[in-house]
């Protein structure tokens, strides 16, 4: 169960290498590899906010030229070493080639970076691109430009279909806490208001059984992702998002690897704050890694010393946040009002 983000990009580099190589009109190995290593800066530079060769952190064209201009040199440096191994011809080529699709990438992800409304208005503005670019226009004939649109009508329903979370037996539940609207923790629950009430009442009593939480936990991270995605495409800002761990994903001291392998991307790392109980913490420290953001969720309900309990959990040094999954009426100003470096506390909102 591999993260959705990290299927979506390793799906994007290919279908723009395919474009590339149709755009280029040549294909080889050496070809497919210079292509990756643009587009996957471009990738970092668009969906992550990486930049590899230059200082500023901000996306803009001007600052991906820039990048794509380090890559070329860094790819240059790489491929001397085969000066030796490699005829002139081929060396002299294969530089060339460098040099060439750092400018035609550069213009082929500012196709990516189009939004279409619909794909009938695809090949209309993709023509008024071309016409405007500076080298690719000179590739280009009927076929190929018909043969691009094709490309990237297929690529506009694949994401349509992906990002069509409509047909869903499943929808997230937000819940909020208070005085902070900019965060969201998240729940999931099964879409039930089309049954009649017995069977409301049997799917909620068989979805609350714990086997069913790491299926809960891979829906919640999908739909997530899908979201994630959705906001940087579209150049929306993203909220910190909550989501719980339970207990049971940690097997033999360790997260259980298909929960890992969906916590697996930069993106969830920086928008995703996983939460834990302070138990599961304590028992299994080994489990849980410094690269991730991490909540200590805790019910001080039949807790009497709410402060040595929370300064125990502070004092760990681990925890981001702590969230006071419910408590004595009479403890709720300690808890709104508690201020710690390093460690926010959120207490829920009544639902």
């Amino acid at each position: 169960m591999d993260n959705l983000i990290n299927v979506y990009m390793n799906y994007k580099v290919n279908h723009l290498i395919k474009c590339g190589i149709l755009l280029y009109g040549r294909d080889s190995k050496f070809i497919r590899k210079v292509f990756a290593g643009y587009i996957r800066t471009y990738i970092d530079n668009y969906y992550y906010e990486t930049f590899n060769t230059i200082d500023d952190n901000k996306f803009t064209l001007d600052n991906l030229y820039k990048e794509f201009t380090g890559i070329r040199t860094d790819m240059k440096m790489e491929y001397k070493d085969r000066e030796i191994l490699d005829s002139n011809i081929e060396f002299y080529d294969n530089n060339k080639t460098i040099d060439e699709l750092r400018d035609i990438t550069y213009e082929l992800v500012q196709i990516d970076m189009m939004k279409f409304n619909n794909k009938e208005e695809i090949p209309e503005r993709i023509k008024n691109y071309l016409v405007g670019t500076r080298l690719i226009k000179d590739l280009l004939n009927t076929e190929i430009v018909n043969k691009l649109i094709s490309y990237l009508t297929e690529d506009f329903n694949n994401r349509q279909r992906l990002f069509d979370t409509s047909e869903s037996n499943f929808e997230l539940k937000i819940r909020k806490f208070r005085d902070n609207s900019k965060y969201n923790y998240y729940e999931i629950t099964p879409k039930i208001d089309a049954l009649n009430n017995y069977r409301k009442t049997l799917v909620s009593k068989v979805y609350k059984d714990s086997c069913f939480d790491e299926k809960k936990f891979y829906c919640i991270m999908q739909k997530i992702s899908l979201f994630i995605l959705d906001s940087i495409i579209n150049r929306k800002s993203i909220d910190m998002m909550f989501v719980e761990i339970k207990d049971s994903f940690v097997w033999r001291g360790q997260l259980i690897n298909r929960i890992l392998q969906l916590m697996d991307n930069p993106l969830i790392r920086k928008y995703v704050v996983f939460g834990i109980t302070y138990n599961n913490y304590v028992n299994h420290r080994d489990a849980f890694y410094e690269d991730y953001n991490f909540a200590c969720i805790q019910d001080f309900s039949h807790i009497n010393d709410i402060y040595t309990k929370t300064d125990t959990i502070y004092k760990e040094g681990f925890f981001n946040y702590l969230i006071v999954k419910d408590c004595k009426y009479t403890d709720l100003d300690y808890f709104t009002t508690y201020e710690a470096d390093g460690m926010e506390v959120l207490v829920f909102e009544e639902e």
